[in-house]
């Protein structure tokens, strides 16, 4: 019963891994999300890293002015990265 467990949990994995095979590429590649050479992985960067497409580019192009922002991974930051976050947007807003 734990073999078949485990072979459900790795078969749940490798799907996941599959679906998001060409973003993991791109990410290891450092390559930036106006480089993505089809429409459909920049939909499918943004489910990666769990935001809407609309939101990320609005956003995206009000901050930095374009969408030439290298991919990453995109993990919750720890409580001393997001106060240097906050930081660091408050001196960009601010100054």
């Amino acid at each position: 019963m734990k073999v078949a467990k485990r072979l459900e949990n790795i078969e749940a994995h490798i799907e996941m891994l599959t679906k998001y095979a060409p973003i993991i590429v791109a990410i290891e590649k450092h390559i930036h999300y106006d480089e993505l050479p089809k429409d459909e992985y920049k939909t499918l960067y943004c489910e990666y890293i769990g935001i809407d497409r609309k939101t990320f580019e609005k956003v995206s192009e009000m901050v930095l002015g374009d969408l030439h922002i290298i991919l990453r991974k995109i993990e919750p930051p720890t409580d001393k990265e997001l106060q240097e976050i906050i930081a660091e947007v408050e001196q960009e807003v601010f100054n």
